[in-house]
């Protein structure tokens, strides 16, 4: 290698930690590796954690240096460092919090005690040996293979078999830790919540976008590598050419990762961990091929080696990083303090980790983003009811860049785009206008709902959503009717939450709707108005405590500063109480109900002056045998006539 392209390579790992070294400081991120793992720490700390995860990531590049050094050249060891830190995919996770640096830090500590240990014997080595893999596998994992066939490769290239009589004492180290690891993993293993599971699950990219996101993650040239060693394994004379060739272990690797299942669910970023190394590596090995050569392809392997670098870095220094600012979020939290007392708020930021470390609450985004505005209100309506509470807030993020990460891309897409999942960096345009579109679906849906924005701040507003104002919004043209008649599909505008179809075995004289039915938080906890305490499941959020009532919720205008006569038809008898805004008017002890009307006069008082809320409870013995039928409603006002 010549030296100027030596000093150029030691340049670029260099320019690569400074870069990161300067961005240890930032608060929680939003777009720049595992938004959602990097906000998994308190933020107090957050600058520690990452210097932790930088020394782990430098102390894995030194020894995969050290190990590529050792088992074919300095050439090889110094290209296949250089392509390894200036990746996109390396500079992403080398600062985080998450897995990444402690997992490759740990996988390079056991090859290169195998590699010493074979040298010379010394127990340190072995204890290398045995360490590194241990905190490899309880670490993440998806080195399940990588590991043990590098170490089996390193045997065999520098003693011949590994399992010859003194051989096996390496092996039995490396075996004890990942044993050992297996057995302590589920007690000790830090595993993302059911919902980032879930979420990973679902976004799973097609095959057309994982080949973009490899070219973008390392360079272009990772597809000439990749067939090169593909082709030296093909063309191998005998298994013990291929064992020896170098690469062929680490395609093998790759390859059974990438059609196995997935020990645990991750990023297509995360996915592509596992090809890093036989890109690197192989490039090395190719190039110091070419350097042997002749003229031509020498100057081909020293442009590889300038190029590749620039690739990464450029990628990284043009990515706009998006974090939340530490007053922004002082702000918020002082805010909330005082106006929400909820474990939830509604954004548009599908990584929940942040809104969790920053404001200590469950972020909820599937409520906004339903295409029917229409009944944007009902949605709300269901959320109040589970949760125990009449308002909500929404943290909205306003920036494209905010969101300019997998899960979110994925989630503004709504359908499988291969270039934007694949290689956004190289689209932003696109990504960009996909995220301005889902942001206005959001907003449509706010709107709909009556929600008062009560802070601007520098990439996201807060808005506030009461459960009056999302009904008078989204209601305001209901007219001011005596008769509602299920027979008509115009009734519809007046059921809000629990109202079905009919149920056999009661046979429905004519079109009618049937009290179904929602769920409530049963029991409230004192001190709400979040009295449901919210959690994460597989399906997304949820609340404990939460169950049915057999309650259907109809609303009215009323305009008339008057007494109202109230009467309800039903399709058959039944034992249902009537309330109006919460108070009881009717119950079933009520005489009139041993048919199928009941007429009561409700008092002014109980009423409002423009919405009003009739709640229709089926209070029959268990077990029900059928659902109460509605047919009419007729509400007449009562104005006494002045003296």
């Amino acid at each position: 290698m010549p030296r100027s392209l030596r000093i150029y390579l030691l340049a670029c790992i260099v320019l690569a930690f400074g870069y990161l070294a300067l961005h240890v400081g930032e608060p929680i991120r939003l777009n720049v590796g595992d938004a959602w793992s990097d906000a998994s720490v308190t933020s107090s700390r957050l600058t520690l954690f990452r210097i932790l995860g930088l020394t782990f990531s430098a102390l894995a590049a030194w020894l995969l240096y050290d190990y590529a050094r050792r088992v074919w050249n300095d050439t090889v060891a110094i290209i296949a460092t250089a392509l390894t830190t200036t990746s996109l995919l390396w500079t992403m996770f080398a600062d985080s919090v998450h897995r990444p640096p402690v997992e490759h830090a740990a996988c390079f500590l056991a090859l290169w005690g195998v590699v010493r240990v074979l040298e010379t014997e010394q127990r340190r080595h072995y204890l290398a040996v045995f360490a590194g893999s241990f905190v490899c596998f309880i670490a993440g994992a998806n080195d399940w293979l990588f590991l043990p066939l590098g170490a089996l490769f390193t045997i065999y290239v520098k003693r011949g078999h590994p399992f010859a009589r003194g051989n096996l004492r390496v092996l039995v180290a490396c075996t004890l830790g990942c044993a050992l690891a297996f057995a302590l993993r589920s007690s000790f293993a830090v595993h993302p919540s059911p919902w980032q599971l879930a979420l990973d699950g679902r976004i799973a990219s097609s095959f057309s976008a994982a080949l973009r996101r490899y070219t973008m993650l390392m360079t272009p040239m990772v597809w000439i590598t990749l067939a090169w060693a593909a082709w030296r394994a093909v063309r191998a004379t005998s298994i013990k050419a291929a064992v020896e060739d170098g690469t062929t272990w680490m395609l093998v690797a790759a390859v059974v990762f990438a059609y196995l299942p997935f020990p645990r669910i991750g990023s297509g970023a995360l996915r592509a961990q596992l090809v890093l190394p036989l890109y690197a590596i192989g490039t090395g090995l190719l190039v110091a091929r070419l350097f042997e050569s002749g003229r031509l392809r020498r100057a081909l392997g020293v442009a590889w080696c300038v190029t590749a670098p620039v690739w990464g870095i450029w990628l990284m220094v043009s990515h706009p990083r998006e974090v939340l600012d530490r007053d922004d979020v002082a702000r918020t939290n002082e805010y909330l303090a005082k106006s929400d007392r909820n474990g939830f708020v509604f954004s548009n930021l599908l990584a929940d980790g942040p809104l969790v470390a920053a404001f200590d609450r469950h972020g909820w985004s599937e409520q906004l983003t339903d295409l029917d505005v229409e009944n944007a209100h009902l949605r709300m309506l269901e959320v109040f009811e589970v949760a125990g509470t009449d308002y909500a807030h929404a943290i909205i993020f306003t920036t494209p860049g905010s969101r300019f990460v997998e899960r979110s891309i994925a989630q503004a897409m709504g359908r499988r785009m291969a270039s934007a999942d694949g290689w956004p960096y190289l689209v932003r345009g696109k990504v960009n206008r996909l995220i301005e579109t889902y942001d206005e679906r959001v907003m449509r849906t706010l709107k709909a709902v009556g929600a008062t924005r009560v802070l601007h701040l520098s990439n996201f507003d807060v808005y506030r959503i009461d459960r009056a104002t999302a009904l008078d919004t989204s209601l305001r043209s209901l007219p001011v009717v005596q008769r509602i008649d299920f027979e008509s599909p115009r009734a519809a505008r007046h059921e809000l939450l629990g109202w079905g179809e009919p149920v056999p075995p009661m046979e429905s004289h004519g079109a009618t709707s049937s009290i179904a039915g929602y769920a409530t938080c049963r029991n409230p906890l004192a001190g709400g108005p979040n009295r449901c305490p919210v959690v994460d499941t597989a399906q997304g959020l949820d609340f404990l405590d939460v169950g049915g009532v057999s309650r259907a919720d109809l609303v009215v205008r009323i305009e008339s500063p008057c007494d109202q006569q109230l009467t309800i038809t039903l399709d058959a008898p039944a034992r249902v109480d009537v309330a109006i805004n919460g108070t009881t008017v009717l119950t079933c002890g009520h005489a009139a109900w041993g048919s199928s009307s009941a007429t009561v006069r409700v008092s002014q008082r109980d009423l409002r002056r423009g919405l009003n809320i009739i709640s229709l409870d089926d209070v029959q013995v268990e077990p029900k045998t059928f659902r109460p039928q509605v047919k009419s409603v007729v509400i007449e006002p009562i104005c006494e006539p002045p003296r």
